[in-house]
């Protein structure tokens, strides 16, 4: 997501040509840097799946606050 943490790491690490004309991340240029490459898939799972768990938390705490 634009604006992230994540966002950001992703993009230091393979590069601006991968945001697209609409501020994302353009799937298929970040595919062609990461798969088949063990190493640079591994980066990107080291960048991406701590902000996923980030955000998994966020929601259950509120789904807890607001009592669900």
């Amino acid at each position: 997501e634009p604006g992230t943490d994540t966002f950001a790491a992703v993009v230091a690490t393979f590069g601006e040509d991968l945001v697209a004309d609409d501020g994302t991340i353009d799937r298929r240029v970040l595919g062609g840097k990461v798969f088949g490459k063990p190493d640079e898939l591994k980066k990107l799972t080291d960048i991406v799946w701590p902000g996923i768990r980030r955000l998994a938390s966020a929601e259950l705490s509120a789904l807890e606050v607001a009592g669900n």
